[in-house]
């Protein structure tokens, strides 16, 4: 008995929707403080130990009457992070897609979807360092603990003038 390839990837869509949906992102609790973990590739933020939705988390701050002052435009640079860079990511795909099927892809309209993701990137970052700036007043809100640190490194710059034997330079530290 043979089976079509739609039938196969109707039944593949469906478990891997079925794995998501029981993949559940923890929600936000505004009655603990949220760890803030820095990357690399962006901030996690926690709660017990868990991963919490940042959608969630930053729709509940924006409301909070502690953090809804430092963080007045995330919900907009976080959609159109999202949306210019799904955009731009689909113009470079569909690209590579004709290129790797032997198909003559415009080059001109991969580039231009760069620069559209590129855009993304900006407003994802924008709307991060509100998320960050939010959640540190939020965690501000309860109070400080006996020698807790800020969620928030400190980079500011220190200058040094070195010599060592017959070298000598300048180092800059964060």
């Amino acid at each position: 008995m043979k089976r079509s390839l739609g039938a196969v990837s109707r039944v593949l869509l469906t478990a891997f929707v079925l794995g998501l949906w029981g993949c559940a992102i923890p929600k936000f609790d505004p009655s603990r403080r949220v760890e803030r973990h820095e990357s690399f590739l962006g901030d996690t933020y926690r709660q017990d130990g868990k991963v919490v939705d940042q959608i969630d988390l930053g729709d509940q701050l924006s409301a909070h009457p502690a953090s809804k002052e430092k963080m007045p435009g995330f919900r907009t640079y976080n959609t159109l992070g999202l949306i210019l860079g799904s955009i731009g990511g689909a113009m470079i795909g569909w690209q590579l897609g004709l290129a790797a099927s032997d198909g003559t892809p415009n080059w001109n309209t991969a580039y231009i979807g760069g620069g559209v993701a590129a855009v993304g990137i900006v407003f994802g970052a924008l709307a991060s360092r509100e998320l960050g700036a939010g959640v540190d007043a939020f965690n501000g809100s309860f109070g400080s603990a006996s020698g807790e640190k800020s969620s928030r490194r400190d980079w500011s710059p220190v200058l040094i003038a070195r010599r060592d034997g017959a070298a000598c330079g300048v180092q800059l530290g964060f």
